[in-house]
C-alpha cells in the first residue's frame, strides 16, 4: 500500500474488501468507523447487537486492517487510512439524518467511556453544541491542569458565536486557555465573561471572572488596570456578603492580595488578604489555587525583605509542585519566583539552575510570557557574581525582544544595563540607562521597582560626584521604603 496513490488505495479497499464481504460485515465496518477506537461493549451497545464483539475479533484475526491493544479490556481500532476510507464511503452512502444520528450516538458512548477528545470531535461533526458545551464544563479544569489548553481551545472554537453571547462560561474557559500564551486576549475574555455574568446576577461567575481578569492583567504587566478591579471587588463584597465557596474565596483572595502588592502596597488590609489567601488555599483540592497563593506570598515576602517568610513559601511550593498534576503554566510561575529568591539571597548556583530549567520548560510548552523575567534574574545573578560573559549573553537575549516588551520588562532591562555600565565604570551610560529604567518603572506603576531604580540612580550620581542629586534620589527611595514597610528597600538605602 505504501507505493500506491490515495485513490488507488481507496480502489483497493473497495474491490478487495467491501465488495467481497457479506452485507452484515459491510454494514458493521461502515458504522463502527465512527469510533477512533472501541471495545466489545462499545460496539455491542452502538449497534444493539450482542454479536458485535465477535465481529471485531473476526476482523482482527482475518487481518482486515483492524488492530488491537490491551488495557483493562481489548481495544480495537482500524488502520487510519482504512478508517478514512470507511468514513468517506459512509458520507456517500448513508442518509444525512442517519449519519448525524450515528455520529451523535457514537459520541455519547465515547463520552460515557471517558474518551472525551474522540467524543468532542463527533459532537462537533454532528453539531451537537449543547452536548459539547456540557462536555467542556465537565472537563475544562482537568484539561487545563494537564496543560491541554490547546485541546480545550479547539473545542471552544467549534461552537457558534451566538452561544457565547448568553453563555459567559464559554468566555471564561477561553480566557483560561489563552492566559498562558496571550494574557491580553485572556483579559478580554474574562472582562466579557464578567459583564455577562453580572447581567445574569451569577455570583460564582462574577468572582471567578474577576480573579481571571486580575491574573491576566498581571501577566500582561498592565498593572495600572488593577485599580479599577480593586474597586469592583469592593462593590462585589458589599453586594454579596459571603463567597459562593471556599475555593472561589481562595482564588479571589490570592488575586486581591497581589493586586494590592502591586498597586497599593501600603494598604492596611494587605496582610489580612495574604493570610486569607493562604488559609483558604490550603483547604482547596485545586492545586493551582495553592500554587498561585504561595507564589504571590513568596514574591511579596521577597520585596518586603522577609526572607525567612519567603523561604517557607518557596519550600512549600517545592513540595506542592512535586505532583504530576501541576500545569506547566503554574510550574513556570513557581520557577520564576524561585529564581528571583535565589538571586536576591545570593544562592547563585541554584538561581542559574532554575533559570535554565524555566527557559527550557518555556521552550517545550510554548509558554513564553515569563521568559523575560527568567533572563533578567539570570543576568542579575551573573552580574552579582562577576560573570560578565553570562550577563552579556543574557542581556543580549533580553534586548532581542525589547521593542515588544512591556514597561515592566523595559525597566528591568535598563536597570540591569545601568548596573553593567557601573561595573565597567561607564557612568554616563549608567546614568542614561538608569534614568530610562526609572521612567519605565513609573510608567509600569509598581512602586517597589521605582524605589530600586531610585537607589541605583543615587549610586550613579554618587560615583559622578553629584552628591546632592544622589541624596535626593536616595530620599525618594527611603520614603517609598518607609511607606510600604519594606525592609529590603530600607536596608539598601541605609547601605547606600
Amino acid at each position: 500500500l505504501a507505493t500506491l496513490r490515495p485513490d488507488e488505495i481507496f480502489d483497493y479497499f473497495k474491490t478487495e474488501i467491501l465488495e467481497k464481504i457479506d452485507p452484515k460485515k459491510h454494514d458493521f465496518l461502515m458504522k463502527t468507523a465512527f469510533f477512533p477506537r472501541m471495545t466489545h461493549h462499545m460496539a455491542e451497545r452502538f449497534l444493539g447487537d450482542p454479536q458485535a464483539g465477535r465481529m471485531l475479533i473476526d476482523l482482527h484475526t482475518s487481518g482486515c486492517f483492524t488492530e488491537k491493544y490491551l488495557q483493562s479490556e481489548a481495544v480495537y481500532y482500524y488502520h487510519p487510512i482504512f478508517r478514512e476510507f470507511l468514513l468517506h464511503c459512509g458520507r456517500e452512502t448513508i442518509q444525512e439524518d442517519d449519519l448525524m444520528r450515528l455520529q451523535r450516538s457514537a459520541a455519547e458512548i465515547l463520552e460515557e467511556t471517558c474518551l472525551y477528545e474522540d467524543a468532542a470531535a463527533l459532537f462537533c461533526k454532528s453539531c451537537e453544541w449543547d452536548r459539547l458545551i456540557q462536555l467542556i464544563h465537565g472537563n475544562a479544569r482537568l484539561l487545563i491542569a494537564k496543560g491541554r489548553n490547546m485541546t480545550l481551545e479547539g473545542w471552544l472554537s467549534c461552537i457558534p458565536e451566538e452561544y457565547f453571547k448568553t453563555m459567559p462560561w464559554l468566555f471564561y474557559w477561553k480566557g483560561l486557555c489563552t492566559l498562558p500564551f496571550n494574557p491580553k486576549e485572556g483579559y478580554r475574555c474574562f472582562e466579557t465573561a464578567f459583564e455577562i455574568f453580572r447581567s445574569q446576577n451569577d455570583d460564582s461567575g462574577m468572582f471567578l471572572a474577576w480573579a481571571g481578569a486580575v491574573e491576566a492583567l498581571i501577566h500582561s504587566s498592565m498593572f495600572t488596570g488593577l485599580d479599577e478591579w480593586i474597586m469592583i471587588l469592593e462593590d462585589l463584597k458589599e453586594r454579596f456578603q459571603v463567597f459562593p465557596s471556599r475555593e472561589i474565596e481562595a482564588q479571589v483572595a490570592s488575586c486581591m492580595f497581589i493586586a494590592l502588592v502591586l498597586r497599593r502596597p501600603h494598604h492596611p488590609e494587605i496582610d489580612i488578604w495574604a493570610d486569607r489567601a493562604l488559609s483558604c488555599s490550603q483547604e482547596c483540592e485545586d492545586i493551582t489555587v495553592k500554587i498561585r497563593s504561595l507564589v504571590y506570598l513568596a514574591w511579596y515576602k521577597i520585596l518586603k525583605g522577609d526572607f525567612a517568610g519567603a523561604s517557607l513559601a518557596i519550600n512549600s511550593l517545592q513540595v506542592v509542585t512535586e505532583s504530576n498534576t501541576v500545569s506547566p503554566f503554574y510550574l513556570l510561575k513557581f520557577k520564576e519566583v524561585e529564581s528571583l529568591y535565589y538571586w536576591i539571597t545570593g544562592v547563585a548556583d541554584e538561581c542559574q539552575r532554575v533559570v535554565s530549567d524555566g527557559l527550557a520548560l518555556g521552550r517545550t510548552t510554548g509558554i513564553k510570557e515569563m521568559n523575560y523575567n527568567f533572563l533578567g534574574h539570570g543576568a542579575a545573578n551573573a552580574l552579582s557574581t562577576g560573570d560578565t560573559a553570562s550577563s552579556k549573553r543574557l542581556l543580549q537575549k533580553m534586548a532581542a525582544s525589547l521593542e515588544e516588551g512591556k514597561s515592566w520588562d523595559k525597566s528591568y532591562y535598563f536597570f540591569l544595563k545601568a548596573w553593567e555600565a557601573m561595573l565597567k565604570r561607564d557612568m554616563v551610560q549608567a546614568l542614561i540607562n538608569g534614568e530610562t529604567a526609572l521612567n519605565f518603572a513609573v510608567e509600569a506603576g509598581v512602586i517597589q521597582v521605582e524605589a530600586l531604580c531610585h537607589i541605583e540612580k543615587a549610586q550613579v550620581m554618587h560615583e559622578m560626584g553629584e552628591h546632592e542629586k544622589a541624596k535626593e534620589s536616595l530620599n525618594h527611595a527611603r520614603n517609598i521604603g518607609y511607606k510600604i514597610k519594606s525592609l529590603l528597600v530600607e536596608f539598601m538605602c541605609l547601605l547606600s
